[in-house]
């Protein structure tokens, strides 16, 4: 049976994007079939060291239930280089826990971190969304691998706009962002795209 995953932001003893981590919970256990959501909310009992900082939430549950809740201090990956990888037909609609082929890889690239496309369309990286800023605005990859909770948020914002994105049209942007729930968009270390190797 398929194990899912929910990486959740504890920001000072609170959830700040908890509603969109429920959507997709209920999105995924609607494809297993379960119409009776696990409610996010009564499940997390937030531990005392978690009240102060930044601490990510590790929520690991399957159609019958959760099976695993755990808390970690976070802090924002260091990243230097970064590699285009062809997926071919991988997929990833669902935030599964196992990402053994991901994680595959990014072991066997060169880089920090892979920027993973699909027929020169560009994708998403190993642990997030992508976003690209073209000296006027920012825009996001129109078919990621996984709708992630932090992405979806953003273009609620219209910080973010969707456009389909290929290999071809990264000359017209100079940087970019790795975007995932664990990093508010302020927070998130702009790259340039002179280190996507």
């Amino acid at each position: 049976m398929s194990h899912f995953i929910e990486t959740i932001r504890i920001e000072n003893g609170t959830v700040p994007m908890l509603n969109h981590h429920q959507q997709r919970m209920n999105h995924t256990l609607s494809h297993l079939g379960e119409r009776g959501p696990f409610l996010i909310k009564s499940l997390l009992r937030i531990p005392k060291e978690a009240g102060k900082g930044i601490f990510k939430c590790r929520l690991i549950y399957d159609k019958d239930g959760i099976l695993d809740i755990q808390f970690h201090p976070y802090t924002i990956r260091h990243i230097e280089t970064f590699s285009m990888v062809d997926i071919g037909s991988h997929s990833y609609p669902y935030k599964f826990e196992d990402r053994a082929w991901i994680n595959d890889l990014v072991n066997r690239s060169k880089a920090d971190e892979i920027i993973m496309c699909q027929k020169d369309r560009i994708t998403d990286a190993s642990y997030a969304n992508l976003a690209f800023f073209n000296g006027k605005f920012w825009v996001t990859p129109k078919k990621p691998l996984l709708h992630g909770t932090r992405r979806n948020l953003l273009l609620q914002k219209n910080i973010l706009e969707e456009i389909d994105l290929t290999l071809h049209d990264l000359h017209n942007y100079s940087h970019f962002k790795c975007i995932n729930a664990m990093m508010s968009w302020e927070e998130s270390p702009i790259y340039k795209v002179e280190q996507i190797q």
